[in-house]
């Protein structure tokens, strides 16, 4: 630019000399190269600027040379005859009193302006504007090229800097240019992407063809397409992308080339599915736990619905059972016996359904106090040598408690036992012996039961403490249950932090 100053000193005479870039999208003036007083107001010197080297075009007088593209000489008396163009004032204040301006266009587009500024009134001749006109009109393209060049740079430095993907391909479909974003997006260096296909990506779903489909379809036809899709890099990892593909026309409105722009969003997408994975269980439970509930609150109804007449039932066949009356039968004592041991056994079966609903339901409390295990194990093996003498089995007792107390629910501890004990009498054979267990290990007490039946497998060990559930050996077997023992028997050892 110091050559096209020369070259038009040495034909016209001027006092300041300036070139600016004219940007239409925002309709503002730039300057790019200033000399004399106007460098100064421009900050090309080194000095601090009075003015922004970027202004609005109608803040200077010459802006009606970008509408019409004419050349323009003004030559005010006053600064009045300068008010709404603050610009051009700012200059007349520095003892310029005649301001030229020529537009430079280039492809019928005005890209600038250049001005010669003159501390004399009327400086400038006809043909001093047509001269400086010439110069303008050559120097046009060359201005063109240049401030082209430096957008294309600002733009390619935008790009390489963007943390998105950026990916150019010929119409064809092979890639001919990538930012850094990109080869950190795929894990392909840009050297090795050149000349390859975008197909490189492609993940290996089946569930990804319609997707792949229905952008290739877009793509042959010259049509832009977004969505979001599953690849894969180099290394073979998967990950989700927001792809945006826009296609470059010429100026026939032909497609050239295709510009993708690629987001990696795995982490949102990931982040979505664990929030509906999060959603889904948290339906489920509240489902579960309003089935629970209901089921809890039908366990109990029924019961206590059932234990009132049960307890009548009992009660009277107590009484005739006991009865010294010569009216019945053996038979039919036979029969009342049959009714008193159906009556305990549904009690007992009610009593379980009302520990598993009050244990389940939070409803279940403990009456601790302390006691001697010593005793409890001598009445439990007590009572329960009755209950399995039918069977000609006998409990063997193992105390190592040596006079040791415990701080727990005494009747509860007894249900516990008992229940175990029942459980290995039942899946023993006549005349076995069961052996009880009552040691202490560090400051607990530790019971074990102990018997030579058909034993349990590994399957059912993981679920035989779930109420309701009868392992394959226990339904082969042919002895009567109701899965609800050691679902009871755990609830209780819980309850007990054991």
């Amino acid at each position: 630019m110091p050559e096209i100053e020369q070259i038009c000193h040495q034909i016209v005479d001027f006092d300041e000399f300036s070139i600016g870039s004219y940007i239409a999208e925002r309709d503002v003036l730039r300057r790019l190269y200033a000399t004399g007083k106007a460098a100064y107001s421009s900050g090309y010197v080194g000095e601090e600027s009075e003015h922004d080297t970027e202004f609005p075009a109608k803040n200077s007088a010459s802006a009606s040379v970008i509408d019409s593209r004419q050349p323009l000489v003004i030559s005010p008396e006053s600064l009045e005859e300068l008010e709404g163009h603050p610009q051009s004032a700012q200059t007349y204040k520095t003892g310029i009193r005649t301001f030229m301006t020529v537009a430079l266009v280039s492809d019928d587009k005005v890209v600038g302006t250049l001005q010669l500024r003159s501390s004399k009134p009327n400086a400038y001749t006809q043909l001093d504007i047509d001269v400086v006109s010439r110069i303008a009109s050559q120097i046009s393209g060359a201005l063109a090229i240049s401030l082209a060049s430096e957008q294309i740079l600002l733009q390619a430095t935008a790009l390489d800097s963007a943390d998105d993907a950026v990916v150019i391909t010929s119409f064809d479909g092979k890639i001919i240019w990538g930012n850094d974003a990109l080869a950190k997006h795929t894990g392909w260096p840009l050297d090795q992407l050149i000349g390859l296909y975008p197909n490189i990506w492609s993940s290996d779903d089946p569930a990804e063809e319609e997707i792949e489909a229905d952008l290739q379809a877009n793509i042959r036809v010259g049509e832009g397409w977004k969505g979001e899709h599953l690849n894969k890099r180099k290394d073979g990892t998967e990950f989700y992308e927001q792809l945006t593909v826009t296609p470059v026309r010429d100026q026939n409105g032909d497609v050239t080339h295709f510009v993708g722009i690629k987001r990696d969003i795995t982490e949102r997408i990931r982040s979505e599915e664990q929030k509906q994975r999060v959603a889904q269980i948290e339906s489920e439970n509240r489902e579960l736990q309003q089935i629970a509930s209901a089921r809890n609150e039908f366990l109990s109804t029924v019961s206590h619905e059932l234990r009132t007449p049960l307890t009548a039932v009992s009660a009277f066949a107590d009484l005739l059972f006991n009865s010294r009356s010569e009216n019945l039968t053996e038979r039919q004592r036979d029969h009342i016996e049959v009714v008193r041991r159906s009556s305990s056994h549904l009690a007992s079966l009610i009593d379980d359904l009302l520990d598993i609903s009050q244990a389940d339901s939070g409803r279940m409390f403990l009456r601790k106090s302390e006691f001697e295990v010593s005793a409890l194990v001598a009445e439990l093996v007590e009572s329960n040598s009755v209950l399995i003498s039918d069977k000609n089995q006998k409990i063997t007792l193992d105390d190592r408690s040596t006079g040791e107390k415990i701080y727990a629910d005494r009747t509860r501890v007894i249900q516990i036992l008992s229940n175990l004990i029942v459980n290995a009498s039942k899946y023993s054979d006549d005349g076995d012996s069961i052996l009880m267990t009552a040691e202490t290990d560090d400051e607990n007490i530790v019971f074990r039961i102990t018997d030579y039946g058909t034993g349990v497998s590994q399957a059912d060990q993981e679920l035989m403490f779930n109420a309701f559930y009868r392992g394959k050996n226990d339904q082969d077997s042919g002895e009567d249950g109701s899965g609800l023992g050691l679902a009871v028997v755990r609830a209780l050892v819980d309850l007990h932090d054991g």
